[in-house]
């Protein structure tokens, strides 16, 4: 999100999005609970999907229908899935097996052949 930011703003220092503001026509007070948001663009062959994750056990990795890994990066575009899949449904999961909701990430409809590995070391 940074980069697509930074490249259509021109911005080198973007900000990260906290906050949403929703205009309705009636001008009534309203409360709204969001519990995740992401804005997603179309995966090139070599971008990078990392993750952040905690847990006092530790972290597992991340699985997807397809896969799994035991780092928290992928390429999405590189990513075994099954066949058609326009979709990775990712979870990380902790050590102690526990699984986080799914978070799905749009992904080209085939491989592209001759591209980087799929899974990608994280940067502590």
């Amino acid at each position: 999100m940074h980069a697509f930011l930074r490249a259509e703003t021109g911005i080198e220092a973007v900000p990260d999005i906290r906050g949403i503001a929703v205009a309705f026509p009636d001008k009534r007070s309203r409360v709204f609970q969001i519990r995740s948001v992401a804005l997603l663009a179309p995966y090139g062959e070599k971008d990078i999907v990392r993750f952040r994750a905690y847990d006092v056990s530790g972290i597992a990795g991340i699985s997807w229908s397809g896969g799994r890994s035991d780092r928290l990066a992928i390429r999405p575009a590189q990513a075994a899935r099954p066949p058609n899949a326009a979709w990775l449904d990712i979870r990380v999961a902790d050590r102690s097996g526990n699984r986080s909701p799914v978070y799905m990430i749009p992904v080209p409809p085939v491989p592209l052949p001759g591209n980087p590995p799929a899974e990608v070391a994280v940067e502590d």
